[in-house]
């Protein structure tokens, strides 16, 4: 049975754990503990950021605009650098950035300052660059929704190719560093799925080291020209274990609804946040637990309807095991 707690805030932009507190960047870094606090907001953003993520440690955090070009770096409450992606289509998909730790020790962060397509690796702190080299030639590939694995060791990119059509690569983080082209070839670590007929990833996250849950949808029109059935008799939703190592499905659920992004919860169960959030059992697909009164957006996939309501504040936090949701004028955190 999951836990339920609402925290009273104001004027909330954007959630990101740190501990036991949540910090909204956006508005200037105020704090909020889970036993009620808050503490008055640090500093004045100055721009429209609505996003923010943190490193493990706290130390660094990268403030940006979900579906725009700008984003800036703080280390320890004070700015450091500012960085940016490319207007290509920047306001229909989500800016493409992740922080993490390596095996060094070292801050890193991953994102697209030059082209859509082309990803680099730098230092969070200096800034220098990992991955530069002057002979890279990326694919046609458009990044976002960056995810490194609880090791560290790989990076999802839950991202889209132009018709368009959501699709995820899974990169080796390590070969990156030693080899950029790595990160050029549309086709290496790239997930395709069903190769009979067309379905599109629509989101996904790490449930562990080498596993992926993973939201797609199998489009119609290929799946009756290649199997010669009538798509009405089938599910076209379906949440998929995908082993990363060994690059094959481990099991495929029908589900009669969008997904949309995701969260593990243990071995056995995810979240899907489409619409508001549900507790999914991965076994049977069966939904154990929903908060429908909770609104939690309705991006299915990469590609964002701009008619649609957006999509409120959140914080995952699956390595706990709890996330963190904007309802009204209430920080309503669930746990498990």
């Amino acid at each position: 049975m999951a836990t339920h707690q609402v925290l009273p805030a104001s004027n909330v932009k954007s959630l990101a754990w740190h501990g036991d507190t949540l910090i909204d960047m956006a508005a200037g870094g105020k704090v909020y503990g889970l036993d009620g606090s808050a503490h008055k907001v640090r500093f004045m953003t100055s721009f429209s950021f609505d996003a923010a993520i943190l490193s493990g440690d706290g130390a660094y955090a990268v403030l940006y605009k979900r579906f725009g070009t700008k984003a800036v770096i703080f280390h320890e409450g004070v700015l450091i650098r500012e960085i940016n992606r490319s207007y290509y289509f920047a306001e229909m998909f989500d800016y493409p950035v992740c922080l993490w730790t390596d095996s060094q020790n070292r801050t890193l962060i991953a994102h697209c300052p030059d082209d859509y397509n082309r990803i680099e690796i730098e230092d969070a702190k200096s800034g220098e660059r990992l991955t530069d080299s002057k002979d890279r030639s990326p694919s046609d590939f458009f990044h976002s929704r960056f995810e490194v694995s609880p090791n560290g060791k790989r990076l999802l990119s839950a991202g889209w190719v132009w018709h368009p059509l959501d699709v995820l690569r899974v990169l080796d983080l390590q070969r990156a560093l030693s080899d950029p082209h790595h990160l050029d070839d549309k086709d290496d670590g790239t997930v395709w799925l069903y190769e009979d007929y067309l379905a599109e990833c629509h989101s996904a996250c790490w449930q562990d080291n080498d596993t992926l849950l993973l939201a797609i949808e199998i489009d119609k029109g290929e799946y009756t020209e290649f199997t010669g059935q009538d798509p009405r008799d089938v599910s076209l939703l379906r949440l998929v274990r995908y082993d990363a190592s060994d690059r094959k499905i481990l099991s495929s659920i029908d589900m009669a609804e969008p997904l949309g992004s995701l969260m593990p919860v243990g071995l056995s169960h995810v979240l899907a946040f489409y619409g508001h959030p549900r507790l999914i059992e991965l076994t049977t697909g069966k939904v154990v637990e929903e908060w429908p009164q909770l609104y939690s957006g309705r991006q299915a996939g990469c590609i964002v309807d701009a008619k649609a309501a957006p999509t409120p504040p959140m914080a995952l936090d699956p390595a706990n095991t709890r996330f963190a949701i904007l309802s009204g004028t209430d920080i309503h955190v669930i746990g498990f």
